[in-house]
């Protein structure tokens, strides 16, 4: 093969490599966040039935750790009793920072 072959070869094998980290790196990302929403999963998940307790009481809470680089805060996941409009029982879902 000449030299312009080459030259071509090389070209094309990048454009390749190219196109494939920018259309492969989404798809990774995005397989791996859905792998962590599905390890968060249960931690949300409302309890059947409601536990006993009034409106604010926790019901789960845990540090958040993974991800957060919060200087001189906390935060913290939580699941929470709250009432609907109608004075029924309901969970609340919050991520709560603080200093």
């Amino acid at each position: 093969m000449n030299k312009l072959g080459w030259m071509i070869g090389g070209v094309l094998a990048a454009v390749v490599l190219v196109v494939v980290a920018v259309v492969g790196y989404p798809a990774v990302d995005r397989v791996q966040s859905d792998r962590r929403q599905d390890e968060l999963e249960p931690f949300y998940a409302t309890p059947d039935p409601l536990p006993d307790g009034p409106a604010g009481a926790l019901v789960r809470h845990e540090p958040l750790t993974e991800g957060v680089n919060l200087p001189n805060a906390a935060a913290h996941r939580i699941l929470y009793l709250t009432e609907d409009p109608n004075g029924a029982p309901r969970v609340r879902r919050r991520s709560p920072v603080h200093p």
